[in-house]
């Protein structure tokens, strides 16, 4: 009875695509740390890491998966001007972020510290301890105003880079607004084929070009991105609800 079980989970969880294979890798890896112990500073900091990576786990397989259901029988790979034009769109648009992040002056930096400072609590609460630091996440999540659930998906870059407010700002332009701008390029292409638009060849590229660049330096997005204010990553939810609703199948 219990080979005939785990023959059955086994085939169930092979068909899964790669990306929820992993996903549930990671979280198993999890529940083992968790189950173990991550008491020790060393464990915190890995149980963090396994957060970011079921985190981020999790927003691929939701941006694989709307891709699918959105466009069937096509391949990202094989969409040369959708790849080409969030290539250099992203590059543009980090660049230009960054460079208003560094070179410029501001008197308005309080969501920028707040969130900065959630970074830097999340990080010596792990480091402490890890159920310490569960615990203080749960609490957060389910009662703070300034909640933590961006900060999850900055962890990896946030340890990597400079501990400063400008270096998080670079962080979670790296893991949120990429996604964020990715989704968006996505809805700009079913647009394109709602309204049945014929752009052969380079008209293609210059179309998700210019539907990228209008996404990456749109002001009302640039402002809040260069004040300290993630909350562009829930863009990414926004798209993949439209792009699986709005449909005359809905």
């Amino acid at each position: 009875m219990r080979c005939n079980l785990l023959q059955k989970l086994r085939q169930t969880v092979s068909a899964w695509p790669r990306a929820g294979r992993w996903l549930l890798g990671g979280m198993a890896l999890l529940a083992a740390i968790v189950a173990g112990g991550a008491i020790t500073a060393y464990g915190g900091v890995l149980l963090l890491l396994l957060l970011w990576g079921i985190c981020m786990g999790g927003l691929y397989l939701l941006l694989s998966t709307v891709w699918r259901l959105a466009f069937p029988g096509q391949a990202l790979r094989q969409d040369t001007p959708f790849c080409i034009a969030f290539g250099v769109g992203a590059a543009v648009g980090l660049a230009v972020l960054w460079g208003l992040i560094f070179y410029r002056q501001t008197v308005y930096g309080e969501d920028a510290i707040n969130y900065y400072a959630k970074q830097q609590l999340l990080f010596g609460s792990f480091s402490t301890n890890g159920f310490y630091g569960l615990r203080l996440l749960a609490e957060n999540l389910l009662a703070a105003d300034y909640k933590m659930f961006i900060n999850l998906f900055v962890t990896l870059p946030a340890l990597v880079l400079p501990r400063t407010v400008n270096g998080f700002m670079v962080s979670y332009s790296l893991t949120c607004l990429l996604p964020a701008w990715f989704g968006l390029l996505m809805v700009a292409k079913k647009l394109r084929g709602w309204l049945s638009l014929p752009l052969p060849g380079w008209r293609a590229t210059a179309y998700y070009a210019l539907c990228m660049l209008a996404v990456v330096l749109w002001p009302m997005f640039l402002w809040p991105a260069t004040h300290g204010m993630p909350d562009a990553f829930g863009l990414v939810f926004v798209a993949a609800i439209v792009l699986l609703t709005a449909d005359y199948r809905f």
